[in-house]
């Protein structure tokens, strides 16, 4: 209680500072939630003085209304009651009454002034750190952190919830709380993907239990699982529909956009790209073989999938004819052999001659004329064929000797 009156103030016609302020308020502990009433009143003011309230040093909005009462002896008492619901925020908060008059403004004087301090029992407020997105690799480490604020501090119990089930303790020791006087700490080791997810915990004390506000939400990189398709398998070189596309798709990672993809033919590394589709525009027999890929994201280097078989089919390579005699002699049996490096795909199994323009009936590699003769000599052709077609035939003149000219025949007659 304040009191500014001096000893033989008399009160009569004349403007007095204000005698005394009281404030009473909650002598015990109140629970948030509740209806707190506290009362400021200001005596012996000629004229009748003024209240306002303060919490803590900001102005209290609207002020509740005031009585201003006539007592015998001429002054005015004002009363004000402050009602209110108590919260977390009030707890040790000061609540200041104001009282101040004509007189003391104009003989600049300081107002009476009085606070009252509340105390509030509330149930944890809690709030988990880091809040929001938290990106780690797997096999790494994180520390989330649950900090509360209660009163009384003294919690019993803390546990943690991911995307919204309660967390258990797993078997293999990844999962470690250690807990604090205002806080808790969830770690998690060795990470791995199926840990991704919104982490909150919830924390008891006598007054209630407190639901975490924030979230961490844990994104765990991994890398890629990959599949390769190819848009045709087989296709025919040279023909309408030779282009061909490889596609490496990421059926799993995180994230799932490449950054680089590698594309292996035959296990050799044929392209490095930063897109996951490889055009071939015009496949020919080299752009046959056993193809895979490999993506790369944030998190490193997919495994190379199962290998897919691209079939090129082509015809065969260009031939050769060679003599296996030295010499083809008269009466002699001579064989030419057709000879071919490259039998296309799907290989050859049959060949074509020629003698001249004419198409023998031979359709292996080997062509046997026996005997030979003068109808043996000529121009012979092979070419090898499968089921795309002839490959470029080669040539071969075949003659032979001790063969002489058809024999002249004539006839002389004579005249007697």
């Amino acid at each position: 209680m304040f009191s500014n009156r001096k000893k033989g103030d008399i009160v009569l016609g004349f403007k007095i500072r204000p005698a005394s302020l009281n404030v009473r308020g909650p002598t015990t502990p109140v629970v948030a939630g509740e209806m707190v009433s506290l009362t400021c009143t200001v005596e012996g003011a000629r004229p009748a003085a003024n209240i306002t309230w303060y919490n803590r040093s900001e102005v209290i909005g609207p002020q509740p209304q005031t009585t201003m009462d006539l007592m015998s002896d001429g002054t005015y008492r004002t009363a004000s009651s402050l009602v209110l619901v108590a919260s977390r925020y009030d707890h040790k908060g000061e609540f200041f009454c104001k009282g101040i008059n004509e007189v003391l403004r104009k003989r600049l004087e300081a107002p009476l002034l009085q606070a009252t301090t509340l105390e509030v029992l509330y149930p944890p407020a809690v709030f988990v750190t880091p809040d929001g997105t938290v990106t780690v690799q797997e096999t790494s480490t994180v520390n989330i952190t649950c900090v509360f604020d209660a009163n009384p501090p003294d919690v019993t119990e803390i546990v943690w919830y991911k995307d919204g089930s309660l967390l258990q303790r797993d078997t293999t020791q990844r999962l470690e709380t250690t807990r604090h006087p205002l806080s808790a700490v969830l770690a998690l080791y060795n990470l791995s993907r199926q840990d991704s997810g919104i982490y909150t915990c919830h924390v008891r004390n006598a007054f209630g239990r407190g639901n975490s506000t924030t979230s961490s939400i844990l994104n765990v990189l991994y890398p890629q699982v990959v599949k390769l398709h190819i848009s045709s398998t087989i296709v025919s070189e040279g023909g309408e529909n030779s282009a061909v596309s490889l596609t490496c798709e990421a059926i799993d990672g995180n994230p799932r956009n490449f950054t680089t993809v590698r594309w292996y033919r035959n296990n050799e590394l044929v392209n490095e790209t930063t897109e996951p589709v490889l055009h071939i525009k015009h496949a020919n027999r080299h752009h046959g073989g056993n193809y895979s890929c490999e993506g790369r994201n944030t998190a490193g280097w997919s495994l190379r999938p199962k290998s897919e078989e691209l079939i090129v089919h082509y015809t065969p390579g260009p031939s050769s004819i060679l003599q296996q005699q030295d010499l083809a002699v008269k009466g002699r049996a001579v064989t030419l052999e057709c000879r071919v490096l490259d039998l296309g795909h799907p290989q050859s199994t049959m060949f074509e001659w020629h003698k001249g323009s004419t198409m023998l009936n031979e359709t292996g590699p080997l062509l046997h004329l026996k005997p030979v003769t003068v109808s043996t000599q000529g121009n012979y052709s092979c070419a090898a064929v499968n089921d795309i077609g002839p490959g470029p035939p080669s040539y071969f003149t075949l003659s032979a000797v001790g063969l002489c000219s058809e024999p002249f025949q004539f006839t002389i007659s004579m005249c007697l």
